[in-house]
């Protein structure tokens, strides 16, 4: 597969996602996406688990093809490629959320895997300086801020009645990284 189409996967692993998401919760009675987790969607006893879990692999695999772009990309550009690697971690959160549904211990062990995903911009900025893209730069710090704020679904006492919303912030934090490192490194 050609470099392009891999980091074009950077606007598909999102749109798969999302698309995902809207599908199972509309078939799921009584789900509310302020309220809800993402994981509910795909639990074991979930009437849209047969539409979650197999999305979520799906995106899954995209991440990682997404992921061996950049990091052709990025060697091709001599930039360091521990940005672009740390971003498997997260098609690993979704396909372990997606093997082991709630309410499997492992559910939550996969899920934590998803806490070293800012790593990902964190670095970008510190490490690929000599790109001097101020899109790059404005992607990751969005992105940081994004995830950072829906990290605060990991208090559940604050604002307890929209944990749902609070993670999907932290997975609008992904989307903006994964679509803003397509557009920003294709164009390299």
């Amino acid at each position: 597969m050609d470099k392009r189409t891999m980091l074009n996967l950077g606007f598909a692993v999102p749109g798969v996602f999302w698309a995902t998401l809207l599908i199972s919760g509309r078939f799921y009675p009584g789900y509310n996406s302020a309220r809800n987790l993402v994981s509910e969607l795909g639990a074991l006893d979930a009437p849209t688990r047969w539409i979650f879990n197999p999305g979520m692999l799906i995106c899954a695999v995209l991440s990682v093809v997404f992921v061996l772009g950049l990091v052709r990309a990025a060697r091709q550009a001599e930039l360091s490629t521990l940005p672009a690697w740390l971003l498997l971690v997260h098609g690993v959160s979704l396909a372990g959320a997606a093997l082991f549904p709630l309410p499997l211990p492992m559910h939550g062990q996969a899920g934590m895997l998803a806490m070293l995903l800012p790593l990902s911009p964190l670095l970008a900025l510190m490490l690929w300086r000599p790109a001097g893209n101020g899109r790059l730069k404005l992607t990751a710090v969005t992105s940081l801020v994004l995830i950072g704020l829906g990290f605060s679904v990991l208090f559940p006492d604050f604002l307890p009645e929209l944990a749902g919303l609070k993670q999907r912030v932290a997975h609008l934090g992904w989307t903006v990284w994964f679509a803003g490192l397509g557009a920003v490194i294709s164009r390299k």
